[in-house]
């Protein structure tokens, strides 16, 4: 398996990517630990490394909702440093990871200092705002089948997706019950198997079809059609 490249880090000059490394400090978090809150003060700009961290909102009624899952190598918690103002989310690990951490200080001193970080940031900026807009089109116009599909489809590593029944309602917008009822379809129709906080991709190629079927909401699965949902 190919290994992933850190693009951010890669678009940088050489000088810059030396200065960023050692202005970071490595940090080691167990799963399940919040890295940042929504609303607060932004304090530091995150690399991960290894491992996989959600970005959620939680709702008035407890509820998470995952906006996005990111996996390293990825670098994260730029806006603030834009605009100034606070956090807009949560960011909690998903599994243990490595972080390479730089701290306030340290990175406004590498924006001052080198015009090309800021342009990055601000690129990586507009980067996470329109992925952040392609999730409410998803929840808005998507049925929660076409929706799931996808999610598998991203998420799936050697045919097997490994996330509950809770983080996929979070990541689709809907409830467990409806993620238990679509996947007890796809189970019964032979698209997959479901284990213990895993599922198995037996038919990436009918979640795929299932994906990009138009808006009239059918698409021929085999033998069969599977009529969806009307978008929420």
């Amino acid at each position: 398996m190919q290994t992933p490249r850190d693009t951010f880090l890669e678009n940088l000059p050489r000088d810059l990517q030396k200065a960023l490394l050692r202005s970071a400090r490595p940090r080691h978090l167990p799963a399940e630990t919040v890295i940042f809150r929504d609303a607060e003060q932004a304090t530091a700009f995150y690399g991960l490394q290894r491992g996989e961290v959600r970005i959620r909102k939680i709702r008035a009624d407890g509820a998470e909702t995952i906006l996005t899952r990111l996996s390293a190598p990825y670098w994260f918690g730029e806006m603030s440093f834009i605009d100034g103002a606070p956090r807009m989310h949560d960011a909690v690990t998903s599994s243990a990871v490595d972080l390479l951490e730089v701290p306030e200080r340290a990175l406004r001193e590498l924006m001052s200092r080198h015009r090309a970080l800021h342009d990055a940031l601000v690129q990586q900026v507009c980067r996470h705002t329109r992925a952040l807009y392609g999730v409410v089109d998803d929840l808005m116009l998507i049925s929660p089948e076409r929706m799931l599909a996808r999610r598998m489809i991203e998420l799936a590593q050697n045919s097997q997706v490994h996330a509950s029944q809770e983080e996929l309602a979070a990541l689709v917008g809907v409830s467990r019950q409806s993620i238990n009822r679509i996947l007890g379809q796809w189970q019964a129709r032979g698209y997959v198997r479901r284990a213990y906080r895993r599922l198995d991709v037996l038919r990436e190629a009918d979640l795929r079809a299932l994906w990009q079927a138009g808006p009239r909401g059918e698409v021929p699965l085999g033998k069969e059609y599977l009529p969806m949902a009307n978008p929420r």
